[in-house]
């Protein structure tokens, strides 16, 4: 028996695909870009993707809210039994700069947790999409994308850390030297820079690496579909000061302090030999 998330999900990805097709026809011309403040751009694929994920939505789910990161919010949603949170382009800053390393982002979220997610690089057709106690599910597609719903088979990622644990962290924090001056970070883990967060809390779920790392706030609708693939696959995610699981869908969005998310025995090792560390160099940045 399926299902009512696999259900959900077989309905959903051929509108992802939609928005992949449309957001790449922008990324591959000249395209013109607005900013929101300094360092934070908007394109006209944000908006296309937003429109034709949103309206999907509104037009199957309608008893659904929906917290966007390109569109108005209201406190109704608190009221909502079902939250969508949507990042249309995550990493929109690589995509400005025709790094391929960005990603459309959609979780659907229940009693704040987030229960079903897609994550959909459209440049290199990587999909990582998963459902709560199911597993993770992952491809490379090739445009163009389907126009329909395609197989899934979920899994669970067992694979064990590696012995130098591969950890991805942000271009930005790597290029501020962050982690010079976090020495333990580069002396348990092999430090690779990734773009979109979304991205790389996809491709951990995944099992391509074995923790991601940002001292960097991060916002609701850039981190949602990523912890509920990674919670789906067997791994943890927490926020950064406290080491608490992340809980979604509050009013105003929350801003969390940094995240940590990996394998499970890695995540609780961590937790065990090394949390006051993570947290003392995180209140000196402060």
């Amino acid at each position: 028996m399926q299902s009512i998330y696999k259900n959900v999900l077989d309905r959903l990805l051929p509108k992802v695909f939609e928005a992949a097709e449309e957001v790449m026809k922008i990324y591959n011309s000249d395209f013109h870009v607005n900013w929101k403040k300094e360092g934070d751009p908007l394109t006209e694929a944000d908006l296309k993707a937003n429109s034709i994920l949103s309206n999907f939505i509104h037009q199957n789910y309608p008893d659904d809210a929906i917290l966007s990161e390109e569109s108005a919010d209201i406190e109704d949603r608190l009221h909502a039994k079902r939250v969508w949170i949507i990042d249309p382009i995550d990493g929109t800053r690589e995509f400005v700069t025709k790094n391929p390393e960005f990603a459309i982002s959609i979780a659907l979220v229940e009693d704040r947790r987030s229960v079903l997610g897609v994550i959909f690089n459209p440049a290199t057709g990587e999909l990582i999409c998963g459902i709560q106690n199911e597993g993770v599910f992952y491809r490379v597609l090739k445009q163009p994308f389907p126009n329909g719903s395609i197989p899934l088979h979920f899994s669970k990622n067992s694979d064990e850390p590696k012995k130098k644990p591969v950890c991805m962290v942000s271009f930005s924090e790597s290029k501020e030297g962050i982690f010079q001056k976090l020495p333990l970070v580069n002396e348990l883990f092999y430090i690779q820079p990734v773009g979109s967060v979304a991205y790389k809390l996809g491709l951990l779920a995944a099992g391509k690496c074995d923790l991601v790392f940002s001292v960097y706030p991060k916002n609701e609708w850039d981190i949602c579909a990523g912890v509920g693939l990674l919670e789906a696959a067997g791994m943890k995610a927490l926020e950064l000061t406290s080491f608490d699981s992340i809980l979604f869908n509050s009013y105003p969005p929350v801003v969390l302090n940094g995240l940590l998310a990996g394998k499970k025995e890695l995540i609780e090792n961590i937790q065990r030999s090394y949390k006051k560390e993570f947290q003392s160099f995180f209140r000196e940045r402060s």
